[in-house]
């Protein structure tokens, strides 16, 4: 069986946050980045897009896209409707970033022994799942649960 990439984020070699100044003080990592000098300050977006090395008249174009999304709230090409429109002017902050997938949720359905369910409701055998790989929530304190009911019933598979 050949699985394809699904995730071809993985093979970009570069991305690129670029924030306004309005975005500083709405979140604390961004403001405490930019504090310790983690981001490029660029005047304008053709310094933006000249220190990450892209056309400007693009670079431009997109963030006047997203600013109209914003301004009539309406989906922009991901399918979002952004939050705010973008500053017309700068300065502009910019940071090279990584991509990461770290979670999947909505994945697999599991039964209150933590066994994993085919979509007919039946149990896969010996196969157990918790946290962000599962229908749950993510959150800490229902993964460590479940994780614990996993580890205990697969414990019991294996002594069977």
């Amino acid at each position: 069986m050949v699985i394809e990439r699904a995730f071809p984020i993985l093979d970009q070699k570069a991305a690129y946050m670029i924030v306004d100044t309005a975005k500083i003080p709405d979140h604390a990592n961004v403001r405490k980045q930019v504090k310790e000098g983690r981001f490029f300050e660029a005047a304008t977006l053709a310094d933006a897009a000249a220190y990450i090395g892209c056309d400007a008249a693009t670079l431009e174009a997109t963030f006047a896209s997203y600013n109209e999304h914003a301004n009539a709230g309406t989906e922009e090409e991901f399918g979002l409707v952004p939050e705010r429109a973008i500053l017309e002017e700068g300065p502009y902050y910019v940071s090279r970033v990584t991509s990461a997938i770290h979670m999947t949720k909505g994945g697999v359905s599991c039964n209150e022994k933590a066994q994993v369910l085919y979509e007919s409701g039946d149990v896969v055998e010996n196969l157990y799942a918790c946290g962000e790989v599962t229908w749950q929530s993510g959150g800490y304190s229902q993964s460590v649960v479940f994780g614990r009911i996993a580890g205990e019933q697969a414990a019991l598979a294996i002594a069977e």
